[in-house]
């Protein structure tokens, strides 16, 4: 995290992962790596479609498209349905969960509402939503 958006980096994201979890090497287990993206929709669903081991992250922080793009700019060019798609097919293909980064801003995305609309948004997906306050 905080290094860039390691989707754009792919090939050399996953060499590292798999380095990471190499038994000669740190030999951490790949429900220990948690890749976390702001929602590159063709690198979430490569992921999915190679079988990658490590846990997948997206930062969310809205739940509708118009919210979203005023606060994630690369919700521009990857709307809010096409990143929902692709976190279904990560979630169905690998049958494994996915986290939803929810930083709070005060005013913005913090109320009840917003919580009910994030609810709705992710229903029927295996998620668990992570509030960064």
């Amino acid at each position: 995290m905080g290094m860039g958006e390691p989707l754009h980096n792919y090939d050399a994201v996953m060499k590292a992962a798999d380095i990471l979890r190499d038994p000669s090497g740190l030999s951490l287990a790949a429900d220990r790596i948690t890749l976390s993206t702001v929602g590159v929709v063709p690198g979430i669903r490569r992921m999915a479609d190679e079988a990658s081991p490590v846990h997948l992250a997206v930062s969310l922080h809205a739940a509708n498209q118009e919210e979203r793009a005023a606060l994630v700019p690369a919700a521009r060019k990857w709307p809010l349905d096409e990143l929902m798609d692709a976190c279904r097919h990560f979630c169905d293909t690998l049958r494994r969960r996915i986290f939803f980064e929810w930083t709070l801003i005060e005013g913005r995305n913090d109320s009840e509402q917003h919580a009910h609309a994030v609810g709705r948004l992710i229903g029927g997906l295996p998620a668990q939503v992570n509030l960064i306050p």
